[in-house]
């Protein structure tokens, strides 16, 4: 680990954080670190602005303390073998999953500041406590059973639910928030540890990671291994993200599939050889992980850039209609009370400056990677100037380009935002770094 951590002990930390939370002393020797990482990690997995008092109340109660040994059994307060102290901040998930803040002890003395729901956690128990795996994956079900219980029973108290918690663990997983939170997880993790700042934020770092898994499965179908290697048996499989770290290191993740939905999932940032060891790779493929090519989107033969003429696209009513009436509410107000045929003209007249602009920048059409079932691949974004003369400052809108048949589409239309600049790079990584 970066830390210096070896896999088994706990992190020693020899001078106890002062720093308070929030200026508050939840307990005697109760510390949370870095506030503000943990207010910000938190409003970013509920959606919601987080009231400091009500949360310091919150998880100054005894009731909402957790504490649990190396195997995540609960204890009481004054068992010897405690491992972590869970707050549990009375928030939840976008999917209902509850919310807790780990504190880790160290003599006797605890401090942290990782959020997340138990499955989260315990993965993180797991990174430490590895041969502890089976117990910590069992007990964090019995942990989950508890809270359900406790909380239909009234006794649990959240201030962004009203539902019932772990509410969606019946649905398909590939929706459960523990996946949603895992990849999460692990775009924070690695987001400042990355050579070069590509993404705006940890979520365009987060999508880049996710349409990486959706990638896989094609290229695992079509028997590309140049861009992977499967465990054992073949449930696992690791790859070179593209991505590199600080010391200028390749960046490889460990993946597992989900069938059902066609799929590759983000589960593990590979830090050393005993990680592949672990999920079932072989010592032999730790080796050779290190020729795989980064991974690709795009086929073989495939152009990287858009090379068209306005006569290449189909510009026909019926090819506008989604973005006209299904996609109106994004134009801006003004632009919405306009004609049909109005909208088509300024859609029409940006088409046009952009493949004059392409011609001379072969690279201003950026391409992007959907996992978009019904477009799954590459598009390329062109901007849409509605309220300005084009090239005039940032766009409204930019409008998607497919290839469709012979033809180019204008396939839909997003809003240019921080997630918009973040697609522009995310599969041409290194593009604009200067």
């Amino acid at each position: 680990m970066d830390s210096g951590e070896e896999k088994g002990q706990m992190p020693d930390r020899v001078e106890y954080r002062k720093e308070l939370f929030m200026d508050y002393q939840l307990r005697k020797h109760m510390y949370i670190e870095e506030p503000e990482e943990v207010i910000g990690r938190m409003e970013n997995i509920t959606s919601h602005n987080i009231n400091m008092e009500e949360l310091i109340e919150h998880i100054s109660l005894d009731e909402n303390h957790w504490y649990l040994d190396n195997k995540l059994n609960l204890k009481s307060a004054d068992d010897i073998n405690i491992a972590y102290l869970w707050l549990d901040t009375g928030y939840v998930d976008k999917y209902n999953n509850p919310l807790f803040i780990s504190l880790i002890n160290n003599h006797g003395c605890y401090s942290g500041k990782y959020v997340g729901n138990p499955r989260i956690l315990s993965q993180c128990a797991k990174n430490y406590f590895y041969y502890n795996a089976d117990d910590i994956t069992e007990n964090t079900k019995i942990l989950e059973r508890k809270y359900r219980k406790e909380s239909a029973n009234g006794t649990i108290k959240h201030f962004n639910c009203d539902n019932e918690v772990f509410a969606d663990n019946d649905v398909d997983e590939i929706n459960n928030s523990d996946i949603e939170v895992d990849v999460n997880y692990l775009a924070t993790e690695l987001y400042d540890k990355l050579v070069y700042k590509t993404f705006c934020s940890v979520e365009g770092l987060e999508r880049y990671l996710k349409i990486c898994g959706v990638r896989i499965w094609d290229l695992v179908r079509a028997s590309q291994n140049e861009y992977y290697i499967q465990n054992k048996n073949k449930t696992k499989i690791v790859i070179n993200t593209g991505l590199m770290n600080n010391i200028s290191e390749d960046v490889f993740m460990i993946y597992d599939i989900h069938l059902g939905k066609g799929v590759y999932r983000a589960r593990e940032i590979v830090k050393s050889k005993s990680d592949m060891i672990n999920s079932g790779f072989s010592k032999e493929d730790t080796i050779m992980v290190k020729q795989l090519s980064p991974i690709s989107f795009f086929d073989e033969g495939q152009s990287r850039l858009l090379v068209a003429n306005y006569d290449d696209f189909d510009l026909s009513y019926d090819k506008l209609d989604h973005v006209l009436h299904e996609r109106r509410e994004r134009f801006p107000s003004n632009i919405q009370d306009m004609s049909d045929s109005e909208i088509v003209n300024k859609i029409i007249l940006n088409l046009q400056f952009d493949l004059k602009i392409l011609k001379r920048d072969p690279f201003f059409a950026k391409a992007s990677y959907s996992g978009n079932e019904n477009h799954k691949g590459v598009s390329w974004m062109l901007p849409l100037y509605l309220n300005s003369d084009c090239g005039c400052g940032k766009p409204e809108l930019v409008m998607v380009i497919v290839k469709c048949g012979e033809f180019y589409e204008v396939k839909t239309v997003l809003q240019y935002d921080k997630c918009i600049e973040d697609r522009a790079v995310a599969i041409n990584l290194y593009k604009y770094m200067w």
